[in-house]
């Protein structure tokens, strides 16, 4: 009873990059108009230390994938590892990007820097959130 369709991973789905595009654009307005003052220090710090932690996470599961041949985690990984580093790399190099520049509203430059970085980190969390969601249905769907 093993139905590989019912738990795909599917983080790099239209849907998902859709979705991804909007809050990067939207994030990024909303910044440019200054909707969103506190985005400089405490934001960017935050999505440098959780997109550090989602490479530690994939370096992790890649090892511990490899511990015995009918692993879900292995065959979860090896459908969308892609987004996972995609997101994971972008969210931690635009948030250095942003820590070490001067990001002032009404700025095209520092919306485009804060919106990719929205961008980026909703794929993270898209492709997390799928990832999981993705183990979990193999582990329980297992004879």
């Amino acid at each position: 009873m093993n139905s590989c369709k019912k738990c795909s991973f599917s983080a790099c789905s239209c849907l998902a990059a859709v979705v991804a595009i909007i809050v990067g654009v939207a994030v990024g307005a909303l910044f440019f108009f200054s909707l969103l003052p506190f985005i400089q220090t405490i934001v960017a710090s935050i999505v440098l230390e959780l997109g550090v932690w989602a490479i530690a996470f994939i370096l992790v599961a890649q090892i511990l994938s490899s511990l015995y041949l009918p692993n879900p985690l292995r065959d979860c990984l090896c459908s969308g590892i892609g987004c996972l580093l995609a997101g994971a790399f972008g969210s931690v190099i635009l948030a250095i990007i942003a820590l070490s520049v001067v990001l002032t509203p009404y700025s095209i430059i520092s919306a485009v820097i804060v919106g990719l970085g929205a961008l980026f980190f909703t794929l993270l969390i898209i492709s997390l959130i799928s990832f999981i969601r993705c183990v979990l249905c193999k582990m329980c769907m297992r004879d």
